[in-house]
């Protein structure tokens, strides 16, 4: 056997020594394939199972979080409505004060058209006025901002038109806003008697506004 590997010239030994080297790579990796092949793809399953379990957590997350916003949304309605119904009451208390002292301080018996002229003043100004507090309640302001416009004291009603016009609720009608205020406040104490044109632009701004 010496004789043998004596007799070998350099270059048979590189060809020997690469062969046993590729067998032994090629022996190496069938043993691989045979003893780690099971431990794998168990592997592979466990990955597998972990995926699916983030994926189903991910979506019951996500399926608690829509609910939850669904219920901030359906309490910020009803506190809008709340805060709209509120406000509105307090301003027909305001108007119903008013009309009972314009009531006290009319002396002189009023004629049909008369009341007829502060009834039809009055139903229009309540459909503008009621406008405006359902634009001030609304689920779409920021809830900050809905707070404050319901601490606004509804016998200043300008100042709740002056914060919704600054704010941009009111778009392009803030000045029309305005001009149906003036117009009922001055004939809300009944001292004056509506005019035909005021009854008319308040009746128009009604149609607009309200």
């Amino acid at each position: 056997m010496t004789e043998i590997w004596n007799g070998i010239s350099e270059a048979q030994a590189t060809i020997i020594a690469a062969l046993i080297t590729v067998l032994a790579a090629v022996v190496g990796v069938w043993l691989g394939s045979v003893l780690f092949a099971g431990r794998v793809r168990s592997l592979e399953d466990a990955i597998e199972k972990a995926e699916a379990l983030l994926q189903a957590h991910q979506s019951s997350v996500d399926a608690k979080l829509i609910a939850i916003a669904a219920r901030f949304e359906s309490f910020d309605a009803m506190v809008s409505a709340m805060l709209q119904q509120v406000n509105t009451l307090g301003s027909a208390f305001n108007d119903l004060e008013a009309s009972r002292t314009a009531a006290q301080l009319q002396l002189d018996p009023q004629t049909t058209e008369e009341i007829d002229s502060r009834e039809s003043l009055k139903s229009n100004w309540i459909k503008i006025r009621d406008r405006v507090e359902e634009i001030a309640s609304s689920p779409d302001i920021d809830g900050r901002r809905r707070a404050r416009y319901g601490r606004i004291d509804r016998r200043m009603f300008y100042n709740l038109l002056d914060a919704l016009t600054h704010d941009g609720y009111l778009g392009r009608d803030g000045d029309e806003y305005h001009e149906a205020l003036e117009l009922w406040h001055r004939y809300r104490n009944g001292r004056l008697t509506p005019s035909a044109e005021d009854v008319m632009r308040m009746e128009n701004l009604s149609k607009k506004l309200g």
